[in-house]
């Protein structure tokens, strides 16, 4: 994760225990491990962050008589989404080879899903609401002709690139 650019080294009061947790879609029946810090004490004295998470029934109402449905899948959403300065070093955590904090938001804080997933998506996203839907990492694009839904991929395409973010093509 330090090659990646995702953690950097970090000597700060804050720090918050690590935690290994299966992933719930490990491919090829190979049981895959997914880093998590405990994040329960920062958690507990963290403000919530009231954005709500779209209804998946008013979203499939919202794709109504549509003809066409194109799906993307954001690639480690959490990870392409900045943590800000000041954040930083209350994502610390320790492991024995030393402490290190997040550049990037991580998995487990309590506002991460709605409050920051969900709100940036809906901004990237939100001049294309007429034909693009967002549930945290999964995005939709739809449309009734065929001609209007090139278009629209086109429009839902660039907005993602002009956020900097990166869809995952064998899950798209």
């Amino acid at each position: 994760m330090v090659e990646l650019g995702v953690i950097e080294h970090s000597e700060n009061p804050w720090a918050t225990p690590v935690v290994l947790v299966p992933k719930p879609h490990s491919q090829g029946g190979k049981k895959e491990m997914m880093f998590s810090a405990g994040y329960r004490g920062l958690n507990a004295v963290t403000k919530t962050n009231a954005h709500p998470i779209p209804r998946a029934d008013e979203l499939i109402d919202r794709l109504g008589a549509a003809k066409y449905l194109s799906t993307f899948d954001l690639t480690s959403q959490y990870w392409q989404i900045d943590m800000a300065l000041g954040a930083k070093e209350k994502s610390a955590f320790s492991t024995p080879g030393g402490q290190y904090q997040f550049t990037v938001m991580p998995f487990g804080l309590q506002n991460a899903p709605a409050g920051t997933s969900q709100r940036f998506v809906n901004k990237v996203l939100a001049v294309l609401e007429a034909f693009s839907a967002a549930y945290l990492d999964d995005i939709a694009a739809f449309s009734s002709t065929w001609q209007d839904h090139t278009i629209h991929l086109g429009k839902v395409l660039e907005a993602l690139k002009s956020a900097d973010l990166t869809i995952k093509g064998s899950k798209c």
